[in-house]
């Protein structure tokens, strides 16, 4: 996710001095490809740039890493820098005991973010400011779009777009395999269901209702109305949420 953000950043923002701080050789490597300056750490980053020389410090580590990360960030950071975390789970409060007087933003980007394309979710601390909150939609809409919503919807918004992408293609895969197993080859079910979901992204955009466009496509007693009832029957609805609320579950076991 780090490295989708770079890229979308970099390709959006060309004018912008864009930092990272890897230790890792091969992931800085590919950061530099994109033409980056990359830090093997923070200290050394400040050194070479200055505490105060920057304005915006994204947190993209896996949530286990934040506090290691936010003790580095304390210690060589200004405290006016502000903070965006799209570390997965990791609650404003808990960025705000590691990173007290920092203004920070709380964000949920999901795997389009490579393509510019994420649905990004925001929460913001109280102390934060107008102007700030716009610095942070300026950063993350280089991923793709981007919602505020508050601090206790954010363990939703990340089982809901987050992994949104993840039950997608579980469908999709699920819809390739039945295909082949009803005499499709692999390569023709596989066109047919990346072009059906192309075409059913698009439909949606800016169309309102799921339920108005799906009713458009279910013709009363025909083959669609079909499946829709055996779905039904197989209650679909509580098995996508049992498995959304076993992401909120856990996304909140992230912060613990």
């Amino acid at each position: 996710m780090g490295q989708s953000f770079v890229g979308g950043f970099a390709n959006s923002y060309q004018d912008s001095k864009v930092f990272i701080v890897e230790h890792n050789a091969q992931n800085a490597s590919i950061c530099e490809e994109l033409g980056v300056k990359v830090f093997p750490n923070i200290k050394e980053a400040s050194d070479a740039i200055g505490k105060d020389g920057f304005e915006v410090c994204v947190i993209a580590v896996k949530p286990v890493d934040v506090h290691e990360i936010a003790q580095d960030i304390a210690g060589e950071l200004d405290p006016k820098t502000l903070i965006v975390s799209i570390a997965a789970g990791v609650s404003l409060n808990s960025l705000g005991e590691l990173l007290d007087g920092f203004p920070i933003v709380r964000a949920m980007p999901n795997i389009a973010a490579s393509q510019q394309l994420s649905a990004t979710a925001m929460s913001c601390s109280p102390e934060l400011s107008e102007h700030q909150e716009m610095r942070a939609r300026l950063v993350l809409e280089a991923l793709g779009t981007v919602v505020r919503v508050n601090e206790e919807h954010m363990n939703t918004v990340t089982a809901i777009s987050g992994s949104g992408p993840a039950y997608i293609f579980l469908i999709a895969e699920y819809l390739t395999e039945i295909g082949q197993e009803l005499g499709l080859s692999s390569e023709v079910a596989h066109q047919l269901i990346v072009q059906t979901l192309l075409g059913a992204s698009a439909l949606s955009d800016g169309n309102g209702s799921f339920a108005v466009l799906r009713d458009q496509v279910t013709s009363p007693g025909g083959t669609t109305e079909a499946a829709m009832n055996a779905f039904k029957a197989g209650h679909l609805r509580e098995v996508i949420e049992s498995g959304v609320k076993a992401a909120v579950s856990r996304s909140a076991e992230l912060d613990s």
